[in-house]
């Protein structure tokens, strides 16, 4: 999985916007919020070389959908092949921007928990802004946005789009990493 990753991140570090995989520590901070007992719905955004996505498949319930958004299609080929046998891993080679356009095709209009690896410094201002809504938008009320950064350049705008945006941080990881949990969309 690391080689796939080292592999990207020289070639396209803009789009990838990280230098090495999430460690199992920023895995677990990530994580450590979700109440994996009960059915959920849950998006993932930029599952990379589909470490975080391994953490959720292996804790969510037969019921739950766990929806991957990869753009790079070697990422996509890698995590879509690695969970091709889990019936209820979806991974589509389409941006996290449009995820609103699969969940109307299959019939979900909520989502339970929103796990984020995009490189949001890497996006315009109107960009994140219009992502966030629409993430408020199918988000349950007890749901959250759980994004991952390396810089604090997104927060004010978190805190635009979210009525409350908790920090934590995960030293050991590189580079250590800054965790959003955002809930109560505005």
């Amino acid at each position: 999985m690391a080689k796939i990753f080292t592999r990207n991140a020289l070639n396209s570090i803009r789009s990838v916007g990280s230098i090495a995989p999430s460690s199992k520590y920023l895995v677990a901070d990530m994580l450590k919020i979700i109440d994996f007992n009960k059915d959920l719905n849950i998006l993932e955004f930029g599952p990379g070389n589909g470490v975080i996505t391994k953490a959720i498949s292996k804790k969510i319930t037969k019921k739950s959908k766990l929806i991957t958004y990869e753009l790079n299609v070697d990422f996509y080929n890698h995590v879509e092949s690695a969970f091709s046998e889990e019936e209820n891993v979806f991974v589509l080679n389409k941006s996290a921007f449009d995820f609103d356009e699969y969940l109307r095709k299959v019939g979900i209009s909520h989502i339970d928990y929103i796990v984020s690896s995009l490189p949001l410094a890497l996006f315009k201002k109107e960009d994140k802004v219009k992502l966030f809504k629409k993430c408020g938008a199918f988000l349950k009320q007890e749901g959250a946005f759980l994004q991952y950064q390396y810089s604090l350049n997104s927060y004010k705008t978190l805190k635009e789009n979210f009525n409350k945006v908790n920090l934590s941080f995960t030293l050991i990881n590189l580079p250590p990493a800054i965790i959003y949990q955002c809930s109560g969309p505005k």
